[in-house]
């Protein structure tokens, strides 16, 4: 009966150990690596690390490998036939996004603001050179600006929100 219940004793030690050694944070050990940026781009790279490979189906890409750099992907949308140049900044951003005219030539130009479920937050008219629309209501997430002229779609900003 006792070497049962020392048994017993050592196997909760062992899962109880066990479950503390997940919270460790992932790590590599490689010959060399590094990173850089220069203005709005960065790289991080490694060398020598033995298990990477990405595969790619339809519009999902998977690459798998210790090195993992954080990624916010933001993405702007041009539509054809428009020569109107307009800048939405700092993207990510934590209070407010302002959208910039680099020509102002170009008037009647309006803003919506969309939530990533598509419901219309708040809508206004660009004025002057920048625009400023405020953020500071509105919950972390994605949102989406689409500039319009008249009825026609300009331009689509992807607008990561985070504190």
């Amino acid at each position: 009966m006792m070497p049962q219940k020392l048994f017993i004793s050592f196997l909760m030690v062992l899962l109880s150990v066990g479950m503390h050694a997940q919270s460790i944070s992932p790590f590599v050990i490689a010959s060399s690596g590094g990173e850089g940026s220069s203005g709005d781009m960065s790289i991080e790279w490694t060398l020598g690390e033995m298990m990477v490979e990405t595969f790619t189906a339809d519009d999902i890409v998977l690459t798998q490998g210790f090195h993992q750099p954080h990624l916010i992907v933001t993405s702007i949308d041009e539509m054809p036939g428009h020569d109107i140049s307009i800048d939405a900044y700092p993207n990510p951003t934590s209070d407010f996004i302002n959208i910039r005219l680099h020509d102002d030539k170009y008037h009647d130009m309006e803003y919506n603001l969309f939530n990533e479920q598509g419901r219309l937050i708040r809508s206004g008219r660009l004025e002057g050179l920048i625009t400023e629309i405020s953020l500071n209501e509105q919950q972390n997430g994605v949102y989406f600006v689409i500039i319009t002229t008249g009825r026609e779609e300009v331009k689509t900003f992807k607008v990561v929100k985070n504190r």
